[in-house]
């Protein structure tokens, strides 16, 4: 029961978004899909989950206009984006027990090469469950229709996560990814093959 509970605060951490619907189930998912094929322990893949559960849980802070904006942000506006990892990390900090979760959170739009936020983080200094919520993350964005574009295929986002691949991504993460994701699964925006 505490775990779905835990789930629902997740899935409302998007608010009425329709652009945001399922989108942390969806992301806890295909990261719990990775951790397997890492290897990682049951108790590893549930402290993954979790913060694959809460990775956008500072987008509440964030004003519901710059979410929905289906134009170029503002560098303002950017700066709102840039800051959830840090709002939503801090609703757990202090807790000695949700660590990694806290470190996860902070650190899932950081980039291999250095270039993401917050704290520009490089390589293997990025948490790995950060660089696995990032592919994640990531994949289910291109796949699901956002306020300011259309979803694109799956073979176009393992394209897009296999272009990034060591840049953006994790190549290693990239690739294991894409392997264990060959066929696409039907969503909304991507319609079953057998209609």
């Amino acid at each position: 029961m505490l775990l779905e509970m835990l789930r629902a605060v997740g899935t409302a951490s998007h608010g009425p978004d329709a652009y945001m619907a399922g989108h942390s189930a969806r992301v806890a998912e295909l990261c719990d899909r990775l951790a397997r094929s890492l290897g990682l322990s049951d108790e590893a893949r549930f402290t993954l989950s979790l913060a694959a559960w809460f990775h956008d849980i500072g987008n509440l802070s964030t004003p519901a206009y710059i979410l929905r904006k289906p134009s170029t942000l503002s560098e303002d506006e950017m700066e709102e984006i840039r800051v959830h990892p840090v709002k939503g990390a801090d609703l757990f900090t202090g807790h000695p027990a949700l660590a990694e979760v806290t470190r996860a959170i902070r650190h899932h739009h950081e980039r291999v090469d250095g270039t993401g936020y917050p704290a520009g983080l490089q390589g293997e200094d990025i948490p790995l469950y950060s660089r696995i919520i990032l592919v994640a993350d990531t994949y289910e964005a291109l796949t699901h229709n956002r306020s300011y574009r259309r979803a694109v295929e799956h073979a176009e986002a393992l394209r897009r996560l296999q272009e990034g691949a060591g840049q953006q991504f994790d190549p290693m993460l990239v690739e294991l990814f894409v392997e264990g994701n060959a066929e696409p699964e039907p969503s909304a925006e991507q319609p079953d093959s057998r209609e």
